[in-house]
């Protein structure tokens, strides 16, 4: 008997065209809506803007962009000259100038507040100010370059030498002239002055003062104590005995010490028996014999040891060296 299956489930579906229609596929609304939302997270390496990659980037053809100065050429923002040019110190303009250490220094009749400056190597002034001393040589080109806070670089415009008064004193400088945006004050005293005198910091006061081989400094002057020429009154308040006072302060005033040269004391080691301590001598053969007498007169030489006419006595002992070379 066969069985027809299809008849018996009419309802059932086939397993080929028939499923595959009644399986349908998950539908995807605004497709464009996820692919725009793709593209905005999207940055040009080139240009820095969203929304396109770097190889469909309009701007190539311009060349690389500096991010510092937003600017197309031919540099990075590390190469980029605006940078250096603005690497200036920002100064805290609410920062009194009594605060910090400065003195008046005058170059040809010009009279400069200055900052002196112990964290300076070199002397530095404004391009500006440079411009008013007069009678001063061309300056001369270097390839000295300032570091500042944060590892920043300045370049100088130019070196000159010249000697530049301070506190009535003169001295030979070499002074880097800096342009006036890479520089809060007129003028800078940095170590190649200061180490020409000795500066005297006393407080919000600065003093210039030239070293002198004759004179001693004032961190080595000697303070000496008053000598006192009679004689201290012993202070006995603590006795309430005037009579016991007075003896008392005699015994002070009169005691003169002495040291003793000889004294009548003699120690005497006292053991439980009196008998003697004393070991027969041990036999050695000659040449050891002549080994220990060499040594004996070696330590008599030497104040190691002393003839002694002690009843105790023990015995030699002669002990090879542990390198096998001589005796001990």
């Amino acid at each position: 008997m066969r069985f027809d299956y299809d008849k018996v489930n009419p309802n059932k579906p086939k397993f080929e065209n028939e499923t595959k229609d009644r399986i349908k596929a998950p539908k995807i609304e605004n497709k464009d809506k996820f692919k725009d939302t793709k593209l905005n997270n999207i940055r040009c390496f080139n240009c820095g803007a969203l929304g396109h990659k770097s190889s469909v980037c309009e701007n190539k053809i311009k060349g690389i962009k500096c991010f510092k100065c937003n600017k197309f050429g031919d540099h990075l923002a590390k190469d980029c000259t605006i940078k250096k040019e603005n690497s200036n110190v920002t100064v805290d303009k609410t920062t009194s100038c009594e605060n910090l250490t400065t003195k008046i220094v005058r170059i040809n009749d010009l009279n400069i507040v200055s900052l002196i400056d112990t964290g300076s190597q070199k002397t530095l002034i404004k391009k500006s100010i440079f411009h008013k001393i007069g009678k001063i040589s061309e300056l001369e080109q270097s390839n000295i370059k300032l570091s500042g806070l944060g590892n920043t670089t300045v370049k100088p415009l130019g070196i000159f030498k010249t000697k530049i008064i301070i506190d009535d004193l003169e001295f030979e400088s070499e002074i880097c002239v800096v342009s006036d945006s890479s520089l809060s004050f007129d003028f800078i005293v940095g170590c190649n002055v200061i180490n020409q005198c000795t500066l005297i910091v006393s407080g919000k006061e600065i003093k210039f003062t030239k070293p002198s081989d004759n004179s001693l400094s004032d961190s080595f002057l000697i303070n000496v104590a008053e000598v006192m020429s009679h004689e201290q009154e012993i202070d006995l308040t603590h006795i309430q005995n005037k009579a016991h006072q007075e003896k008392v302060r005699n015994l002070l005033r009169n005691y003169k010490p002495n040291k003793t040269k000889k004294i009548d004391v003699k120690m005497n080691i006292r053991l439980t028996s009196d008998i003697p301590i004393n070991s027969s001598p041990i036999r050695f053969p000659f040449i050891e014999k002549e080994i220990i007498n060499e040594q004996i007169e070696q330590w008599l030489k030497d104040k190691i040891i002393r003839p002694s006419t002690s009843e105790y006595s023990s015995p030699v002992v002669l002990v090879k060296k542990t390198d096998r070379q001589g005796y001990a």
